[in-house]
């Protein structure tokens, strides 16, 4: 059986009355991905990483050069959990089984079974 996956990038808003222009609104991102996710999770697909996306940039300052970086998004990715599909040989994991199966695998990964 083959797996569905869906990515949703989240862009960052601006903090309002910052003057600069790489303060990212922490509050209303959070406040993005929890939506993002549940709507996920409403169309059946399971939340397997949320990755921050960083953008910087340079300038000068007097005679020193300065960089920052800052997250600009997020990159969130889901796996379609399938449940009981008929007229499939294979047999589909439950929603917990497929959650188990997950952190398996990161388990193996972190621990050198890349």
């Amino acid at each position: 059986m083959s797996a569905a996956y869906r990515s949703v990038f989240i862009e960052a808003k601006i903090a309002k009355g910052q003057s600069r222009d790489f303060d990212p609104d922490g509050a209303d991102l959070a406040s993005q991905v929890e939506k993002a996710c549940n709507k996920l999770s409403r169309e059946g697909f399971m939340v397997i990483s949320v990755m921050p996306v960083i953008g910087g940039n340079s300038g000068y300052q007097g005679n020193d050069t300065i960089a920052w970086s800052m997250t600009t998004g997020v990159v969130i990715t889901a796996e379609e959990v399938r449940e009981g599909q008929e007229g499939n040989n294979e047999r589909s994991l439950s929603r917990d089984e497929h959650e188990k199966a997950f952190y398996e695998r990161v388990a193996s990964k972190a621990s050198g079974g890349w």
